[in-house]
């Protein structure tokens, strides 16, 4: 499980950004701030609950066949089958 999910595309994406920003901070290109760092975690977990909570939530949009699609893509799949990775992760 561990292997599937470091192979999903996002993933490898966001890890790769990781890497590179460790690099910086650690050639002294970056300087780190704990303040920034504390800062972007606390806008990524508001940012994650709120989309989740009103987006990824929010009623079926019938009248539209494509919106309605890409609610069942990013999140509702997620609900009926919640061991599929590729549902639980946004699409590169």
């Amino acid at each position: 499980m561990l292997l599937e999910f470091g192979r999903h595309g996002s993933n490898v994406a966001l890890g790769l950004l990781l890497l590179v920003a460790v690099v910086m901070v650690l050639s002294g290109v970056w300087p780190l701030h704990v303040w920034l760092f504390l800062l972007g975690g606390l806008l990524f977990f508001a940012s994650e609950y709120t989309y989740h909570r009103y987006a990824f939530h929010a009623p079926p949009v019938t009248r539209i066949p494509f919106i309605l699609k890409l609610q069942h893509r990013l999140h509702y799949d997620h609900h009926t089958d919640p061991n599929r990775l590729d549902l639980l992760f946004l699409p590169l």
